[in-house]
């Protein structure tokens, strides 16, 4: 109930529609000048495509069935539960 509620959930791997989402919650809009609201649109498929959320460090994945996977997946065990639901309420 407290994310539905208190929450905009978006997710990058559907960013543009998260981005819309957002402007819809709070009332933001594109400038009604066709010139300006086009700059608008492309800056934000910028950021979007930029990856300007992607991680720069370089890591090596656990191996299926490690005991370096299964301490992460347990440690993790809360935050998968979050995130299906999270998606479940973006749907």
């Amino acid at each position: 109930e407290i994310l539905t509620k208190k929450f905009v959930v978006g997710f990058m791997d559907d960013a543009e529609e998260t981005v819309y989402r957002i402007m819809k919650y709070f009332d933001w809009a594109f400038e009604e000048d066709e010139t300006v609201r086009m700059q608008q649109e492309d800056c934000i498929k910028d950021l979007i495509t930029g990856r300007t959320n992607a991680a720069v460090v370089k890591y090596d994945i656990p191996k299926r069935g490690s005991q370096a996977q299964a301490l992460i997946k347990w440690q993790t065990q809360f935050d998968i539960k979050l995130y299906e639901y999270a998606r479940e309420l973006f749907e």
